[in-house]
């Protein structure tokens, strides 16, 4: 059982329910890893600041911020929230949450074992990590002492696991191939391209499509323009938006399995898979 205040034991809690403080202004959760601060961050930055032109030091920070994707923010948001409740709640000093120690990690694991399960934990951990090092602040996360304690919060938390759910096979593919219609419907098209991309190219659906209509990026998400692009001579891929350049158009012969986005050619969706609503 663990000695210390978990300070919550609500998973679902969306909202953080951390003690109002200067170091951690209240901003969206995609941004707090950027936004919460600490002592050890303001100094850090203040030192490079006082030998380096700000405009160097503003550009590094920029880049920085751009690494990772939005909902990867949101999700390590939770984890930056937990550690600074859990801290919160057991009086740690702001000058011990960053760097945070071995030993602070390890505790704070245990104070959720049971509670959550490890891959939640593993989740928080990952976000408390990235804060770190999104600010300059050392890690100590990989030490045998958190290691272990995540071993323990693996085991304790089974109870917690979701159960496994059987994997999408062909005959699902197949079912709902029967039900769409690939000749006059550019939605249905849009949906299929989506389903066949996330299948045979083994994404997750948060990378083929976008949750809400404002989660919408052309930086990363497939807009109105061919998404093919010649990968090597002997290989064609199906372009990333977020890691490839500028798309090169292919003919119908060179994407084998793909004979339905170019043969139909909706006006909305030329060679890509994007769907308009009306009024778009």
């Amino acid at each position: 059982m663990p000695l210390l205040s978990p300070a919550t034991t609500d998973a679902s809690s969306l909202v953080s329910s951390t003690m109002p403080h200067p170091f951690r202004p209240k901003v969206r959760a995609a941004d707090r890893i950027f936004s919460w601060s600490s002592p050890f961050s303001r100094e850090f930055k203040t030192a490079h600041e006082a030998s380096l032109n700000p405009n160097i030091v503003a550009s590094a920070y920029r880049v920085v911020s751009e690494a990772l994707a939005t909902n990867t923010r949101i999700t390590y948001a939770a984890g930056v929230a937990r550690f600074h409740e859990f801290c919160d709640a057991n009086n740690v000093d702001e000058r011990q949450r960053m760097p945070a120690s071995a030993v602070l990690l390890t505790a704070f694991v245990d104070a959720h074992c049971g509670r959550f399960s490890g891959s939640t934990i593993r989740t928080w951990l990952s976000g408390i990590r990235a804060w770190h090092l999104c600010h300059g602040a050392p890690w100590e996360g990989d030490s045998d002492w958190v290691g272990w304690a995540r071993v323990a919060a693996q085991k304790q938390g089974v109870a917690h696991k979701r159960p496994t759910r059987a994997p999408v096979s062909l005959e699902h593919l197949r079912a709902l191939r029967l039900r769409l219609n690939l000749v006059s419907s550019s939605r249905d098209i849009a949906l299929w391209a989506a389903v066949l991309v996330t299948f045979w190219g083994c994404r997750r659906l948060g990378e083929t499509i976008v949750s809400r209509a404002g989660d919408f990026d052309p930086k990363h998400h497939m807009r109105d323009r061919p998404v093919f692009a010649k990968h090597r001579p002997d290989q064609n891929r199906i372009r990333d938006p977020a890691r490839d350049s500028a798309p090169t158009e292919v003919s119908e012969h060179q994407i084998n399995g793909h004979f339905h986005l170019t043969i139909y050619q909706p006006p909305c969706l030329r060679d890509e898979a994007s769907y308009r609503t009306v009024g778009d």
